[in-house]
């Protein structure tokens, strides 16, 4: 009984962060915050799941919702995570430290750790019915213009004074960009736009630089994924209907909205 009880303990022990700091940060300022907050986790739907960014055995997240920092830690999209309005509006700062010797793989178990221990995070999973879609080829094939050769990056500067004037215009409701994307990446950035699942069946193995806006509605109850079409469609791209599919969620029933000290 003894042992079962040690070995428990060195488990639990293995999920944890050597050290690790939890505190809220300053969000961003002026009326366009809370859409800079959506555009970062946007960002983070089309990426690969999961993504910490380790350096050696160090981890730093730096102004992160909770919903994103839930999403890393269980390896979802922050567009798989529902909960209260204001998990995607706080931003917190996270620095930890992995213990010696533990594999990066492990960081991930212990960022989970670290919400249910310093938010209280409770949460549970649940299927969801919804109406997808497909990403096609429009009839005349793709206009997507091909990534820069490696060890030529696009100018990040450029999209950003771009993406700024966009928002102070306000002439669009949704945008998305990259400088390196693949098609499947392009169907997760859609995917969070229209709310459901998105397939990318393009059969496209490229990386493409993408950079799309979808326009205001001309009425309030104007469908988002028609816009979204109408949007990709400069693109080469195609928007299409597909059955009823069943996704997971992780659903946040519990949190605090102020970590517990360090």
């Amino acid at each position: 009984m003894r042992f079962l009880v040690l070995l428990f303990a060195a488990a639990a022990a293995a999920q944890q962060f050597d050290v690790a700091s939890v505190k809220p940060a300053a969000p961003p300022e002026g009326p366009m915050g809370l859409m800079l907050l959506k555009l970062q986790d946007s960002t983070q739907n089309s990426m690969p799941i999961g993504r910490l960014p380790l350096k050696g055995a160090k981890l730093s997240i730096q102004a992160r919702t909770l919903r994103s920092l839930i999403a890393t830690a269980y390896r979802i999209r922050p567009a798989d995570v529902e909960g209260p309005d204001w998990i995607g509006e706080l931003v917190f700062t996270v620095e930890a430290r992995l213990p010696s010797g533990a594999p990066a793989e492990q960081a991930n178990a212990m960022l989970q750790t670290l919400l249910e221990e310093r938010f209280a995070l409770e949460a549970h999973r649940e299927e969801r019915t919804l109406a997808g879609f497909a990403l096609t080829l429009a009839k005349d094939g793709p206009k997507l213009k091909p990534a820069a050769p490696p060890g030529q990056p696009a100018d990040p500067e450029e999209r950003r004074k771009r993406m700024m004037g966009r928002m102070k215009s306000g002439s669009f409701q949704a945008s998305w960009g990259s400088s390196d994307a693949t098609s499947a990446q392009i169907a997760s950035a859609i995917s969070n736009m229209v709310h459901a699942p998105v397939a990318d069946e393009t059969g496209l193995e490229g990386h493409y630089e993408v950079d799309f806006e979808v326009a205001r509605g001309e009425t309030p109850d104007e469908n988002i994924d028609h816009l979204v079409a109408l949007a990709i469609s400069e693109l080469g791209l195609k928007l299409e209907a597909r059955r009823k599919t069943t996704v997971t969620r992780l659903i946040v029933d519990s949190a605090l909205k102020t970590p517990t000290e360090n």
